[in-house]
Parts: C-alpha cells; sequence; structure tokens
C-alpha cells in the first residue's frame, strides 16, 4: 500500500505536490466541465499547468461556476466521433506542439432515456445499451489512442482513466451498462499501460468510490455519503506528480475520505 498524501484540515489540497509540480506543463481534461475533471482541472491550474477543457457540446461550459470560470481553454468534442477527438488533440498540439498530461473522466451511468429511472438490463433498449457504451467505452479508447499518438514521439507523458471503485469491480444491480463498460476500460488501460511504458509514458486507471458530483446527487449513494470533489481533484494532481518512474495499475481509493485522513491505494 501506498499513502498518496494527507489532505490539510479545513482545505482541499493535498501535501504530495507543490504549487509549481506542473509548470511548463499541458493538460487535456476531458469531461472537465463538472464532476471530477472539473475539479482536476483546476487542481493542475493551482500547480502551474496549463490546462485545456474538453466537453461534448458548448452549452456544458454555462454550467461552470461564476469563479472557476476562468480555469481552462475550453475545446467541444464528442468523444464518441473520431475526427472529433483527434481534432481536439490536434489543437493542443498545435498551440503548444505537445500534450503531457490526458485525464479522461467523461462518462455516463445511464443512457439520456433512463437517466431518471432504474432499468433492469432486459428492459434496456438498443439505443439505451449502446449509447453508454459509446461514451464510457469507445469514447475511452479514442481519447486514449489519440493521447498516445502525440505521447509516443515525445517519449514521454500520463493518461489517467477515471473508473469506479463499484462499477469496475464487480457487477451491480441496474448498472449492467455502467459496470461493464468500466471493467472493460479497466483491462484495456491494463494492456496500455504495458504497450506504453517502454515509450515513457504511464496509463493508469483511478477507481474512486463515492464521489460528491452530480452524477450521484439523487442517488443513495449520495445519502450516505461521498468523498469531496475538490479534496479528490486535488489527490489525483498529487497522484500525476509522482516520479515518472513511479508504477502506477489500478489506484483503489478507500470510501469516505473525511479531511482527517489519507488516501491510501494499491501500487
Amino acid at each position: 500500500m501506498v499513502r498518496a498524501g494527507t489532505i490539510l484540515p479545513d482545505t482541499n489540497r493535498t501535501t504530495l505536490s507543490h504549487d509549481n509540480a506542473f509548470a511548463g506543463k499541458v493538460a487535456l481534461i476531458v469531461g472537465g466541465t463538472r464532476g471530477i475533471g472539473h475539479a482536476v482541472a483546476i487542481a493542475l491550474e493551482a500547480r502551474g499547468c496549463k490546462t485545456f477543457i474538453v466537453s461534448r457540446t458548448a452549452g456544458n461550459f454555462d454550467e461552470i461556476s461564476a469563479e472557476s470560470k476562468n480555469v481552462g481553454e475550453r475545446i467541444s468534442c464528442d468523444v464518441r466521433i473520431a475526427a472529433d477527438v483527434d481534432a481536439a488533440f490536434q489543437q493542443v498540439v498545435d498551440r503548444h506542439g505537445r500534450i503531457d498530461i490526458v485525464v479522461n473522466s467523461a462518462g455516463i451511468g445511464r443512457s439520456a432515456a433512463s437517466k431518471n429511472r432504474v432499468e433492469p438490463a432486459m428492459n434496456l433498449s438498443d439505443d439505451e445499451w449502446q449509447e453508454v457504451c459509446d461514451t464510457n467505452l469507445r469514447g475511452m479508447f479514442l481519447v486514449a489512442r489519440a493521447a498516445a499518438k502525440h505521447m509516443i514521439p515525445q517519449r514521454s507523458g500520463e493518461i489517467l482513466n477515471i473508473s469506479s471503485a463499484r462499477g469496475a469491480i464487480r457487477g451491480l444491480p441496474f448498472a449492467s451498462g455502467y459496470c461493464a463498460t468500466k471493467m472493460a476500460t479497466r483491462a484495456m488501460f491494463q494492456s496500455l499501460a504495458a504497450e506504453l511504458a517502454p515509450f515513457g509514458i504511464r496509463a493508469w486507471s483511478l477507481l474512486p468510490d463515492a464521489v460528491n458530483t452530480g452524477l450521484i446527487a439523487d442517488t443513495n449513494l449520495a445519502k450516505r455519503g461521498a468523498i469531496d470533489v475538490n479534496q479528490m481533484g486535488s489527490l489525483i494532481a498529487d497522484l500525476l506528480a509522482l516520479p515518472t518512474d513511479a508504477v502506477v495499475d489500478d489506484l483503489l481509493l478507500a470510501p469516505f475520505m473525511p479531511s482527517h485522513t489519507r488516501a491510501e491505494g494499491i501500487l
């Protein structure tokens, strides 16, 4: 087990990295307009990183809180479409010549059609199933592929997949699509980690338990308690700041992380 840094009381900052940990680095945050992705963007910028926030529609950016309006440059991209993903990456490379960090937190728990109701697997339509698979699995692959293509020539980089401590470990009732995609992407990143390590690229998955975001706001998970999203963003930034020779596989975060505790993971 490894200690991933102490969360300071009464703050959203952790102690592992410093304010200039990412000076000169360029990051692309997929799904960065809200939730974990947006918290990571804030934490990376606080540590000196140049960040680009990618989202499916420009309208999502209007939902960012007023105090966070100036975090990151914004790129419209549908992760389900290969041409959109490739164009987003190329836009960043054309501007800065490189991409050092890619964090993919784009994901949905249910399709738009079944968003507000619980559905057993046998009631899901083809379209509902496909929407979850296209966003969570195909989108994750397209982003990872684009990241690898740009990072291999520079022989450095970090690709982080935000997975799930619940969905990626065992199948849960009424979440067949979500669990299937989270397990699949976890295996995909295990393969990527081995393939990309010789090029100095670290590919890994983070498996957090319930995090206080809009995704779980109306669920029983929220009622039982969840990790503060800003503390999660700070911790992820710290983990991204680990030395380049640190080997990270699947990092499983302990459930419910009060401000006085440490997050522990498997390295």
